[in-house]
């Protein structure tokens, strides 16, 4: 409780490997800069543990702000704030929660803010992210002057929305790419959706992915 992470490299907080759980409370991860190989990540679940935190700021990290990888690992997030996130020096871009391998993320009352790239990625085969009330605002751009979508799920990956708001995104607010993917969405709204350099601003790009929406409103589309 009242855990305070800063200038961190690397990883600031990592829990790994099965059996392995972690509980924050009202803490603070921020400015994780990334070591010689990579990284720069606030929190990372791996490997099959568990990781929850409640009241949490994570900020100015870099690559991702929060990561939740591999089969069995679970990553909650509830009433706290993601904002800042940096890109990775050598990719030029990041997201402020991903969750990729198999793992499971649930963000609950979240503000996810001024990510470069994307604000929140579902990626993979049994991969799952389960949203209500959270907010992606404000994703940026990457260096190339392309993708800044709010939120993505791709390549099998399953995503579920409630009551989610994705504004002031680049190219599009919510997209679902690639056969096996799933999206599910209640009560979404996509605001303001700028175009790209490449001339797109889509509100909901659906690509080869299975979804079902109702009550989604979408405005302010620029193409």
């Amino acid at each position: 409780t009242g855990l305070r992470v800063d200038g961190a490299q690397g990883t600031g907080v990592l829990v790994v490997g099965e059996g392995t759980s972690a509980t924050f409370d009202g803490s603070l991860v921020r400015r994780t800069a990334p070591s010689a190989t990579g990284g720069g990540q606030g929190l990372i679940a791996d490997d099959g543990a568990s990781l929850r935190a409640t009241a949490t700021i994570l900020s100015e990290n870099t690559g991702q702000s929060a990561l939740a990888r591999g089969a069995g690992t679970s990553l909650s997030l509830e009433g706290s704030i993601v904002r800042d996130t940096a890109a990775a020096p050598r990719r030029h871009n990041g997201a402020g929660l991903l969750a990729l391998e198999g793992a499971a993320l649930r963000a609950r009352g979240v503000v996810v803010e001024r990510s470069v790239s994307f604000g929140v990625i579902a990626h993979g085969a049994g991969t799952s992210v389960d949203l209500a009330g959270v907010a992606i605002r404000d994703t940026r751009r990457d260096a190339w002057g392309y993708e800044g979508r709010g939120v993505l799920a791709t390549f099998g990956a399953s995503l579920d929305a409630t009551g989610t708001l994705v504004s002031d995104s680049f190219e599009d607010g919510v997209a679902a790419t690639a056969e096996g993917t799933r999206l599910t969405a209640r009560d979404l709204m996509v605001l303001d959706v700028r175009a790209s350099d490449a001339g797109l601003g889509r509100g909901v790009l659906v690509d080869g992915a299975r979804v079902d929406l109702a009550r989604v409103a979408v405005w302010g589309c620029r193409c």
